[in-house]
């Protein structure tokens, strides 16, 4: 037995044969050849997100884009395929999504398109992880999006005294009220006659 390190093979196909010398007693004899395929190292990867809005209501959405890119001076042979993957969007162990990773020469982008509804209110961290199924490593990054409440309904009523002179004055009321459970309103009211 012979422990061989890999190191000491060239990249590719290598064929290895034993041979046995024989002595007085038992003749030499040689193997049928044996192929011991090495790997090239993993090239590292990473991977950067960002979304086309930071801030959005709940009604709206946000489209997320994870960039992949291999390390300086290494490229992704083209069409080749040798970069693709995916990447999940998730946070923390609640997934978004996943999306395949498009490759151009040593860079490869997956795009999610995310609703407000699906996220919580205020910000939310949001990872994305690229799961390489070639000769890359694994990378990730986050990007933070948050989420604002959507607006409180309001009613206003207006009141005003039923009748008066020319020489008079009214008085009009406007009495503007949130939802139950809010806060009161501020702000200004226009009047129009």
């Amino acid at each position: 037995t012979l422990p061989v390190q890999g190191s000491s093979l060239a990249l590719g196909s290598n064929s290895i044969v034993a041979t046995y010398g024989g002595n007085s007693s038992f003749d030499g004899s040689t193997s049928t050849p044996v192929t011991v395929t090495v790997a090239p190292p993993a090239i590292a990867t990473s991977t950067a997100v960002t979304a086309s809005l930071a801030a959005i209501a709940q009604s709206s959405v946000t489209v997320l884009t994870a960039t992949v890119k291999a390390a300086a001076g290494t490229s992704v042979p083209t069409g080749s395929g040798a970069q693709t993957g995916n990447v999940s969007f998730a946070i923390g162990n609640t997934l978004l999504g996943n999306a395949t990773v498009t490759v151009s020469g040593s860079t490869g982008t997956a795009v999610l398109t995310v609703k407000g509804s699906s996220l919580s209110l205020g910000q939310n961290n949001i990872t994305a992880s690229y799961v390489s199924i070639g000769n890359f490593t694994n990378s990730s990054s986050s990007v933070a999006v948050s989420v604002t409440p959507p607006p409180v309904t309001t009613t206003i009523v207006l009141s005003a005294s039923p009748g008066i002179k020319s020489s008079s004055t009214a008085v009009v009321t406007a009495t503007v009220k949130a939802a139950s459970g809010s806060v009161m309103p501020t702000g200004s009211v226009t009047f129009a006659f």
